[in-house]
């Protein structure tokens, strides 16, 4: 029996460990895009603010500045954004996706630099998934392990 008790204890530890090192955060929010376009080649400068909140139950503003290259229907985003929470503590990250369709889809976010609070996700790899609605609205879900 106390190896039952055991064994049951260690899953338990393990699986929490798991769950701590996960990290979520959820992102809603808008864009504005100035574009230009060359034959068949579009570039759009794009410039977003969104609200967020995590799986620390943190929350907070951010804003991205960044671009869109659409090359007959291959695109590729590069955006930079500062998230804030609400007590001040800063981080930075840089978004990345290289897609068929630009009003869904995967991609990849590195966080670049953070105050104390959160320096634990400079080490995460974090893959994101968006949707656009009314064209300029989004909503965005981020994972990391």
């Amino acid at each position: 029996m106390k190896k039952i008790i055991l064994i049951i204890l260690v899953l338990l530890v393990s699986h929490e460990k798991v769950i701590a090192e996960e990290y979520s955060m959820k992102s809603i929010g808008k864009n504005k895009f100035k574009s230009m376009i060359i034959n068949n080649e579009k570039l759009t400068i794009v410039e977003n603010n969104f609200t967020w909140i995590d799986s620390l139950a943190n929350y907070g503003t951010g804003f991205c500045y960044g671009s869109i290259i659409n090359d007959n229907d291959n695109i590729t985003l590069n955006n930079f954004c500062e998230f804030t929470d609400n007590n001040e503590n800063r981080f930075w990250s840089k978004v990345q996706r290289v897609s068929s369709n630009l009003k869904s889809g995967l991609g990849k976010q590195q966080f670049l630099k953070a105050s104390d609070k959160y320096k634990f996700l400079l080490e995460k790899d974090c893959k994101y998934a968006v949707s656009f609605f009314h064209e300029v609205n989004f909503l965005l879900e981020l994972k990391c392990k």
